[in-house]
């Protein structure tokens, strides 16, 4: 029954690598988002993101809705993706869900989350810098950067975008133009590439008569607010000493971009983090470093606690130290040292392979005869 299953986790898992190619190929415009959606989401949902892409919908909207919903299906009305249209249909679920617990986690914003950039009588604009200030400003709109759960205000700001609120003081929340938020997306040198403008129930709109000074005002303001370290990260503009600060963030997504993008030398230092999606990049840089920096590091996570990682390591680890996987719990480990060992011919096969003729998963002693078969 184990081994049964686990064979289906690696069909599971090859049938998502062939989908991913699939794509690509249909999509070759989408290329780096389907990358960057087989690194964040679960593979299960990746041809429904795909697909909302292709409806103009943004990836930094779609990789925290989809990971919320991953995270919290229960709650949601369905468990299956697909029912969803849209991002928007789940997105406007998910507000439901998120907003019921919003007034108990609502806390005061130090003067440290915004800059006033106006105010008279009736306005007053601000330069929002981080995700508190998103929270309480934006409160009572249906803007998803609000959500306090959830990772949209990160991911935006992950991808150089700034925010603006234009506040209405003497307009009822109910009224949707009580409250506006400038989205302004910046390049790698902060110059502007585009500019979204929401109302508060979070409808794109065309700047409104009269209020284009505010505009024009923060997008004057724009490009002179710093890129955040995870946007210069993105942008290979941080600095080695930005990148060391970040190894230890709390955020999983934020550790990833950074095993995914650190000096080699550093990637020892991570190869114990507590997420396997950042050891499994650890493990496969380190291997590709080969020679004695491998030789060194990638032993020492032979054992680790999560079968990928260790998949990974047995496909890159130096085949001397693969008779020391041969008896690993997943079968989908043992699968590739056999394999390997296989490859490696002459008298390390011969002295090796034997050993996993009764290996207790009938796949890998199929393979282990199909294999020596060859090696005859």
């Amino acid at each position: 029954m184990r081994s049964s299953s686990l064979l289906q986790e690696y069909i599971k898992r090859i049938l998502s690598e062939k989908k991913s190619d699939d794509l690509k190929v249909k999509f070759p415009n989408l290329s780096s988002e389907i990358d960057e959606l087989e690194n964040t989401v679960h593979p299960k949902y990746l041809e429904w993101c795909v697909k909302q892409l292709t409806q103009d919908f943004s990836i930094n909207d779609l990789i925290p809705t989809i990971k919320f919903y991953d995270k919290n299906s229960s709650k949601f009305q369905s468990k299956d993706i697909n029912s969803y249209k849209t991002l928007k249909d789940l997105e406007n679920e998910l507000k439901e869900i998120g907003s019921k617990s919003k007034t108990e986690l609502r806390k005061e914003v130090k003067s440290e989350g915004t800059e006033k950039l106006f105010e008279d009588d009736q306005y007053v604009l601000l330069y929002i810098k981080n995700k508190d200030a998103s929270v309480t400003y934006g409160a009572g709109t249906k803007w998803c950067i609000t959500m306090r759960d959830a990772d949209y205000f990160e991911e935006y700001s992950n991808d150089n975008v700034v925010f603006y609120f234009l506040i209405n003081k003497n307009l009822d929340q109910k009224n949707s133009l009580s409250k506006l938020a400038f989205a302004i997306r910046r390049d790698k040198k902060n110059k502007i590439l585009k500019t979204e403008i929401f109302d508060a129930e979070d409808k794109q709109i065309t700047i409104p008569n009269g209020l284009e000074k505010f505009l024009k005002i923060s997008e004057q303001d724009a490009p002179k607010r710093p890129m955040g370290l995870m946007s210069k990260l993105k942008f290979n503009l941080a600095s080695e000493k930005e990148v060391l600060s970040l190894m230890n963030d709390r955020d999983d997504y934020v550790r990833f971009y950074v095993a995914k993008r650190i000096g080699i030398e550093h990637l020892p230092k991570m190869m114990n983090d507590e997420s396997y999606n950042v050891r499994y990049e650890v493990a496969k840089r380190i291997g590709s470093e080969g020679g004695a920096f491998a030789d060194e590091h990638l032993p020492k996570m032979m054992n680790d606690e999560n079968y990928y990682v260790r998949w990974e390591v047995a496909e890159r680890i130096d085949p001397k130290h693969l008779p020391k996987m041969m008896n690993d719990e997943s079968w989908e480990v043992r699968w590739e040292v056999a394999k390997r060992i296989a490859s490696e011919g002459g008298v390390f096969a011969d002295e090796h392979l034997p050993k996993m003729m009764n290996d207790e998963s009938s796949y890998i002693r199929s393979e282990v005869a199909k294999r020596m078969k060859e090696l005859k």
